[in-house]
C-alpha cells in the first residue's frame, strides 16, 4: 500500500510542478533535465536553479569568466549535478592555457582555424599529446569533475583540417587516428573513473565506426542538428527519416542537441515523438548556438514516468545515468 501511496504522490508531484509541462508524447523539462551544456556567461544561481543531471562545462570558463574551482564544482555537485568538462581533440585553444603550452612546447601546433580564431590543429595521433591529455584527465579529476565531453573527433568533416593533415602526415588515416584517438581517452578516463560523453559530429551520419565504438566501451554520446538544421528549420520528412535510421545504430545515452527551436512548436514536438520512438535517444536538448544559458528539454513521456515512479521502486537507474560508466 506504502508503495502505491508513494507512486501516487510522485506523479501528482511531475503533474503539479510548474516549471515543465506535459505534451502529447513528450514532456518539456526546463528543472532537472537529463542533459545540458553551459560554456559562457556563467552563472552559479542558474546552475543552481534548473539542476540538470549532467551538466558540461568548459573548465575554463566559470562563474564570473574564470576557471571553475573545487569549491564551485563541489557545490553544484551536492544539488545533485553532474560536472563534466569540455574538452576538444583534435584542436586546442588559446585560452586552454595548460594544453595550449604544452602544444606549442612539444611542437604539436598545426593549422589555425578559419572558423574559431585561437583555435589551432594539433598532432593529437602523437604519443606526446596523451602524454599531455593524461595529465589533463588526471587535473579534471582531481579537480572535481565526475567526467570528460569530447568534442571535435570529427576533423576530417574540415576542409582546412584535411589539407594540414595531408601535408603533416601524408601516409597517415585522419579517420582511423580520430577513432582510435577517442578510443584511447575513453579507456584512459574510465580508468580514472570518469564518465565519457562523445560529440560524434560527423560521425553520426557516416559509417558505423562511432556507433561500434560505443557498442564496445560504453560512452554516452551527443549528436547535433537531427531534427532540424541548426538554423531552426527542421528536416523535410525524408531527411528526418534519414537522419534517425542513421542514429539508431546508436545504443545509448543518446542526448539530440537542438539549437533555436521552440518546444511549444507542434511540429517540434512531432518530430522528437518519432525520435524517441525509432531510436534510444534519451532528450532533445534546445540551447543557444553560444551555449551561453541552461535550455530545456524534451524527454519521453513514457521513460520520465518510468524513471520516477515504477524504476526506482524496482532499482533500476534511470536512463540517463546508464552508459558513460
Amino acid at each position: 500500500m506504502e508503495s502505491y501511496r508513494t507512486l501516487l504522490a510522485v506523479l501528482l508531484m511531475g503533474l503539479l510542478f510548474p516549471s515543465s509541462w506535459v505534451v502529447g508524447k513528450v514532456r518539456v523539462e526546463s528543472t532537472g533535465m537529463p542533459f545540458a551544456t553551459y560554456y559562457q556567461n556563467v552563472k552559479m544561481s542558474e546552475v543552481l536553479q534548473k539542476r540538470p543531471r549532467v551538466l558540461v562545462l568548459d573548465p575554463w570558463c566559470g562563474p564570473n569568466g574564470r576557471p571553475w574551482t573545487k569549491e564551485e564544482l563541489r557545490k553544484i555537485k551536492d544539488a545533485g549535478v553532474k560536472p563534466i568538462a569540455y574538452l576538444p581533440v583534435c584542436v586546442v585553444a588559446e585560452y586552454h592555457p595548460n594544453l595550449y603550452r604544452e602544444a606549442r612546447r612539444r611542437n604539436l601546433l598545426g593549422a589555425d582555424d578559419p572558423e574559431w580564431p585561437g583555435d589551432y590543429a594539433v598532432k593529437f595521433w602523437e604519443p606526446a599529446w596523451r602524454d599531455v591529455l593524461r595529465s589533463e584527465l588526471a587535473r579534471l579529476k582531481d579537480l572535481g569533475f565526475e567526467g570528460v565531453f569530447l568534442d571535435v573527433v570529427d576533423a576530417h568533416s574540415r576542409d582546412w583540417y584535411v589539407r594540414w593533415y595531408d601535408r603533416v602526415n601524408p601516409h597517415g588515416d585522419l579517420r582511423r587516428d580520430e577513432l582510435n584517438a577517442v578510443k584511447w581517452i575513453a579507456q584512459t578516463a574510465h580508468g580514472l573513473g570518469l564518465r565519457v560523453v562523445v560529440n560524434a559530429g560527423a560521425w553520426a551520419f557516416e559509417g558505423d565506426g562511432m556507433a561500434r565504438l560505443q557498442s564496445r566501451l560504453g560512452f554516452a554520446v551527443t549528436v547535433e542538428s537531427v531534427l532540424s538544421d541548426g538554423s531552426r528549420r527542421l528536416y523535410s520528412r525524408s531527411e528526418l527519416e534519414s537522419n534517425l535510421r542513421t542514429l539508431s545504430r546508436f545504443q545509448g545515452p543518446v542526448y539530440v542537441i537542438e539549437y533555436g527551436l521552440d518546444p511549444d512548436d507542434p511540429s517540434v514536438r512531432r518530430a522528437a515523438e518519432k525520435l524517441f520512438d525509432k531510436t534510444r535517444a534519451t532528450c532533445v536538448y534546445i540551447t543557444s548556438v553560444k551555449h551561453d544559458g541552461i535550455g530545456v528539454a524534451l524527454v519521453p513521456l513514457r521513460r520520465w514516468l518510468w524513471d520516477v515512479t515504477l524504476g526506482p521502486l524496482l532499482g533500476e537507474p534511470p536512463s540517463w545515468i546508464g552508459g558513460g560508466r
